[in-house]
């Protein structure tokens, strides 16, 4: 998200915390409210490019906001006049902070119940099986013969009793709004969601073998130094790194596989080649 954007997101993030922090019950209400808010932003773009307009004051943009969303609930209304009074960099923005914050008043409403931990767990699952598994993919993409419903359809023939109600909610959301084409990285941005709620960052391992509990701590303790906050590991096996580990945190790749240096020396003895 670009960066007036993310700095407009960051505010109805606040406001969100600042309202139901504590409030679960509240949470789950308003996590429906933004995700309804995020499908009717995407199917009506003169609506979010009237409350991104930058050629309209930030107050009036929210006062448009509380006019329009008289059906939801004042924490609903609160949150979005807030996002509206920020500058976007662009109208999909707004739809997209809208989503997010769903995910994390969802995120909210698991914490409460003290299930934060699974809801994570069951995501990146979630994002394994689907990344494994080639024909899923092409049945879960939008390039497929299936429509959105049956594609959700699908997602609870194979989900439903798995992984928790919270987890299938936003395997529904990511695979109507992004099909299998990146639902990966949607997943991956609604772990983060979850994460932020938490106060922790997630970091993803890839091994070749599956790595021991001290090996696991041992690197937990170095990412949580180097980085300077709680750090928590999805740790997955993957053969086709021959050896070692492939770690990523957000963009960022720690890449210590063998496959990685044999690439690297393939590329090297190309390069003398042609020299």
């Amino acid at each position: 998200m670009r960066a007036s954007s993310e700095a407009a997101r960051e505010a109805g993030r606040d406001r969100l915390i600042a309202l139901i922090a504590e409030d679960g019950e509240t949470a789950q209400t308003l996590s429906g409210e933004l995700f309804a808010l995020a499908d009717l932003l995407n199917d009506q773009p003169k609506v979010a490019a009237a409350l991104t307009d930058p050629t309209r004051a930030g107050e009036d943009r929210a006062r448009l906001a509380e006019r329009l969303l008289t059906s939801v609930t004042p924490a609903c209304r609160d949150i979005v006049a807030t996002m509206a009074r920020q500058r976007w960099s662009h109208i999909d923005d707004l739809a997209h902070a809208a989503d997010d914050l769903g995910a994390q008043a969802l995120a909210i409403h698991a914490r409460s119940r003290g299930v934060s931990e699974q809801l994570r767990n069951d995501l990146f699952d979630a994002e394994e099986v689907i990344a494994n598994h080639r024909d899923l993919r092409i049945t879960l993409s939008e390039r497929g013969q299936l429509s959105a419903g049956d594609r959700v359809g699908i997602i609870h023939r194979i989900f439903d009793g798995k992984v928790s109600q919270d987890a299938v909610t936003l395997l529904e959301r990511a695979v109507r709004a992004e099909g299998a084409g990146h639902i990966a990285s949607t997943l991956r941005r609604y772990r983060d969601d979850v994460a932020a709620i938490e106060g922790v960052t997630i970091a993803t391992v890839h091994a070749a073998t599956t790595p021991t509990e001290e090996q696991v701590e041992r690197l937990r303790r170095a990412l949580s130094t180097k980085m300077g906050c709680d750090v928590v590991l999805n740790v997955a096996q993957d053969p086709e790194l021959v050896g070692g580990m492939r770690v990523s945190v957000g963009s960022t790749i720690y890449d210590g596989t063998i496959r990685s240096a044999l690439d690297e020396a393939e590329r090297r003895l190309a390069g003398k080649a042609r020299a």
